[in-house]
């Protein structure tokens, strides 16, 4: 997506989910918030921008405190954990925020669904968890994408349901996110380790059957976390006993706590057997309408010809004159059957 096509794009992301006027704003964060319209956002007046609509929670963001750039590209396990739709990346350390757009908000009135605002809660733990982020952060001002102080890379254009992000990471419950929290405000690198541990323990306990594969496993994943966790304080990397009294405190706990019987565990192989062949469909699916969407978007500027665009994302024209047929079949309430 070239520079034209992702502002048009982060324009329609704005003004669908927030007000046109009144969105807190800000250069400096620690100066505090002022108020500016949507133009002036998107036109990347401001480095920092309210997250969410006053009463609801249309995506989740994270903040992420280590070099995103490096670990994206050299830490295997981000390849099992979702992409986010913008990653908005300081191009200085590669801190940076990652935005996961919902396809369906949120809302957070006095009368809305406690239940639905606690599982939006909880899958954005699940989230920060997996991801390392700080879990202190309360998701109130983020950084602008539309601000030339950040590199932004738009990833996934389509949104994802909370169940969809759900399947990705442990879902943790209620007192394990206050746990975590209180981990991130400043208990060092030990707890880091151990909420990601133990995220990732809860993750893959059922798909393991033996105790020492399970360990291995865990533990592999804790010396390689280690390296990042490193990074983020000053008095580096944990020992090798340090990292290993945390994994066996972990394993014990989960292994005895949630390994599940023999015959639960054949129940639990048929159900993730269904949603692996959802989510492959799923994925074929987003594919195609994430492709689809961006051709419209770059037709829609007016700066490139059907050809053009066929060339630089590597398709057929044919294939382009049939999304523009479809757009207009939709646009007037036809369609394909």
């Amino acid at each position: 997506m070239d520079s034209i096509a992702r502002a048009a794009w982060l324009r329609q992301y704005f003004f669908r989910n927030f007000p046109e006027f009144g969105l807190r704003t800000t250069n400096e964060v620690e100066a505090g918030t002022g108020h500016a319209s949507l133009d002036a956002v998107c036109a990347g007046k401001f480095s920092h921008v309210q997250a969410e609509p006053y009463n609801c929670y249309t995506s989740i963001v994270l903040d992420i405190d280590y070099d995103y750039r490096k670990a994206a590209y050299s830490t295997s396990e981000l390849e099992n954990l979702p992409v986010p739709n913008i990653a908005t990346i300081d191009p200085e350390t590669g801190r940076c925020h990652l935005t996961f757009l919902l396809k369906t908000p949120v809302h957070n009135n006095i009368d809305s669904s406690v239940k639905a605002v606690k599982y939006y809660k909880r899958v954005s733990a699940g989230l920060g968890m997996a991801y390392g982020s700080d879990m202190s952060y309360t998701q109130l001002i983020t950084k602008n994408p539309c601000s030339p102080r950040w590199i932004v890379d738009i990833i996934r254009e389509q949104p994802y349901t909370l169940d969809e992000l759900a399947d990705w990471v442990y879902v943790p419950a209620d007192g394990e996110i206050e746990r975590a929290i209180e981990h991130s405000r400043g208990e060092g690198r030990n707890c880091t380790l151990f909420d990601l541990t133990a995220a990732h323990a809860h993750k893959i306990v059922h798909s393991v059957r033996s105790y020492e594969e399970f360990k291995t496993q865990v533990l592999s994943f804790a010396q390689q976390r280690n390296k990042a966790v490193g990074d983020m304080f000053s008095r580096g990397q944990m020992s090798d006993k340090e990292v290993s009294t945390i994994v066996k405190s972990v394993v014990n706990w989960t292994w005895r706590n949630y390994r599940l019987s023999d015959e639960d565990w054949k129940k639990w192989c048929s159900e993730q057997g269904r949603k692996g062949n959802q989510k492959s469909v799923q994925v074929r699916r987003a594919k195609k309408e994430g492709r689809k969407a961006g051709v419209l978007q770059l037709l829609a500027t007016g700066n490139y010809t059907q050809k053009q665009i066929a060339e630089l994302l590597e398709i057929d024209v044919k294939t382009i004159k049939r999304y523009v047929a479809e757009n207009k079949a939709a646009a007037t309430g036809g369609g394909q059957k």
